[in-house]
């Protein structure tokens, strides 16, 4: 069994906003790190050696657990919005663009407001548009973040 040197940690990540970008960052960096989709495989970090977990909180009913760290990931709502309708539509039936839009917008903020405007103690903020600037910078900086202990962050 492998000694723990970093907190367990959940990316929070409102959809298109660079999440996958940003793992393959870390894991490139930390192959060690062990990383999970929650909604593709149900590990979840409670019942797993998992470090990394990925949520959307399409729900807006996940936890802010206090016993962990979080990485609250989100982008330009516009553009994440874009994105996702174009995702969608490659892939399904979708409705039209302006129902679309309006539901994820009024989604974008509801989750903005739960994880942005009201982090936890031992949450950090990433950005897209920043990750654009200074990719490098921002994963060491994630990966500072997630080896450092509880509440010194």
């Amino acid at each position: 069994k492998r000694t723990r040197t970093h907190m367990k940690t959940r990316i929070v990540t409102f959809p298109r906003s660079g999440h996958h970008w940003l793992v393959d960052g870390l894991l490139q960096a930390n192959p060690k790190l062990k990383y999970s989709e929650y909604h593709q495989t149900g590990v979840t970090l409670e019942n797993s050696d998992c470090d990394l977990q990925k949520t959307h909180d399409f729900l807006l009913d996940d936890p802010k657990v206090e016993g962990y760290k979080h990485i609250i990931q989100f982008r330009n709502p516009l553009r994440s919005v874009q994105s996702w309708y174009e995702l969608v539509k490659a892939n399904q039936d979708t409705p039209p663009y302006g129902e679309f839009f309006l539901s994820k917008v009024k989604f974008y903020s509801k989750w903005f407001e739960k994880w942005v405007m009201e982090p936890t103690p031992n949450s950090m903020i990433v950005c897209y548009e920043d990750m654009l600037k200074d990719y490098d910078g921002i994963v060491d900086k994630v990966l500072k973040f997630i080896d450092t202990p509880l509440g010194t962050s």
